[in-house]
């Protein structure tokens, strides 16, 4: 490689940096500037969905807790068809059938012992709630329409937790 492509390299992980650094501090000083430039940011600069099921598969693969080890994923197919009985058009929202069933599954992941133990502990939910999918539906819609969240909250989640 030349010296110039190198140092633009080395500028660029440098600038990268610094924009880490800064939205961090943002992030924590003033909340709310923060979530209006990161969204405007990646209104601009990539896409707010998951876009493919190449991708979805692979951001899929990330997800490793026991309950999807022992029971398995939820499909596109099956994702959808639960959205849909709950009130979600894939045609008038802004996230897409993959980040929805992306979400679906992960807040299963993520969710699913909490919620085992307090079924425990109240019996009589466990039928509502535990393996119920539509549960895990309302929740991956409140997580993706959070009105105090920018818009690329998934993009953002996948690239600073999954991805991380």
């Amino acid at each position: 490689m030349d010296k110039e492509i190198i140092s633009k390299l080395d500028c660029s992980v440098r600038l990268k940096d610094f924009f880490n650094r800064y939205l961090s501090e943002l992030s924590e000083t003033e909340p709310e500037k923060y979530s209006k430039m990161v969204e405007e940011l990646s209104e601009t600069t990539k896409p707010l969905n998951i876009e493919t099921q190449e991708e979805l598969d692979s951001m899929l693969n990330k997800i490793h807790h026991e309950v999807i080890e022992n029971k398995g994923l939820w499909d596109v197919s099956d994702t959808s068809k639960i959205a849909n009985s709950i009130g979600i058009d894939f045609d008038n929202s802004w996230f897409n059938k993959y980040s929805f069933n992306y979400v679906m599954n992960m807040v299963r992941a993520d969710n699913y012992e909490s919620i085992e133990k307090f079924c425990n502990e109240y019996p009589p939910t466990k039928q509502y709630l535990l393996d119920n999918p539509k549960f895990y539906a309302y929740l991956a819609k409140a997580w993706l329409m959070d009105e105090d969240a920018p818009k690329a909250k998934l993009v953002l989640y996948l690239d600073h937790i999954v991805n991380y």
